[in-house]
């Protein structure tokens, strides 16, 4: 295997110093023949065709080897060194910053929180983004949020999702505040076999009443029970799709709820050839909300 590396490695570098040769005598003649010419033209002396064909066909390749190249290297390291600075420009440095399996920020451990995630558009105009600290290709923006804590979001040039890291010890409290304490938008959508998915940057939501205590008790409620129900879509009275979004727009959440059959509510999984599949409310406070907020969504797209 070595062997074989060395072969290559061998072959590359007489491939480079054979270009390297090539382009030379592109330069140096082309350099020399145009010279001759122009000294020529110059003196009013006669130029032999042959040196004319010789002095242009040089000079078409030192253009397409030589000067396209350049030209688009110079411009490719301008807007790497743009792309790189634009979006520290508006940012001073975060003091502190280090890499481990999380980043260190003035002594404190922060970690990537799956449980928060967000799209944006453009960081350099964002609010939420003020701080920033470049390592490596990344960068980490200081991040402002709802919660009192500091958070960190990490980016990559030309990614619209950050990752979000959180104090290590915080994490579960972050999670909690925004799951029960947090301001936040409710969001729904009337969705049916031809639309099944919910995508709330489709602008075809409508904004509603719903309570995060019930929201969090319907995810908690689908997640500890298997799939116990399924139905056709056609005897299927309404289905309801509800987006939870933070004020800050850091943490969200979102569940589909129908109503069917003789007063039967569920939390829907899946909806596939005709059918809708999920978990079967049981009669109680939880599934007369959902009826009852299920009623009063006639004003839902």
């Amino acid at each position: 295997m070595a062997f074989i590396s060395m072969v290559f490695a061998t072959v590359g570098i007489f491939v480079l110093i054979c270009l390297m040769i090539y382009l030379g005598i592109v330069i140096i003649s082309t350099i020399t023949l145009d010279s001759i010419w122009l000294v020529r033209k110059h003196k009013k002396k006669k130029t032999h065709a042959v040196l004319k064909v010789f002095a242009v066909l040089q000079s078409i390749q030192f253009v397409l080897f030589i000067i396209i190249p350049t030209v688009l290297v110079i411009i490719g390291c301008i807007w790497y060194s743009v792309e790189r600075a634009r979006m520290p420009e508006t940012a001073s440095e975060i003091e502190g910053v280090d890499w481990s399996n999380a980043i260190m920020v003035d002594d404190v451990r922060y970690i990537h929180c799956h449980d928060l995630f967000f799209k944006v558009d453009d960081i350099s105009s964002d609010p939420r983004f003020t701080k920033a600290a470049l390592l490596g290709g990344r960068y980490v923006y200081s991040l402002e949020n709802q919660t009192g804590y500091d958070m960190y979001a990490i980016i990559n040039i030309n990614e619209s999702h950050p990752y979000i890291y959180v104090p290590e010890d915080a994490q579960d409290e972050i999670i909690e505040f925004y799951t029960y304490e947090a301001d936040k938008a409710a969001l729904a959508t009337r969705f049916s076999m031809d639309d099944p998915y919910m995508d709330p940057e489709s602008g075809d939501y409508t904004e509603v009443e719903f309570d995060d205590d019930i929201m969090a008790e319907l995810i908690e409620y689908s997640d500890s029970r298997e799939i116990d129900g399924r139905t056709d879509f056609s005897d299927v009275d309404d289905c309801i799709g509800v987006y939870l979004v933070s004020e800050d727009g850091i943490w969200d959440s979102n569940i589909r709820l129908a109503v069917y059959g003789d007063g039967e509510a569920m939390v829907v999984e899946g909806v596939y050839d005709g059918k809708i599949s999920g978990e079967i409310i049981e009669d109680g406070p939880l599934k007369d909300y959902v009826q009852a907020f299920i009623g009063s969504c006639d004003h839902v797209l």
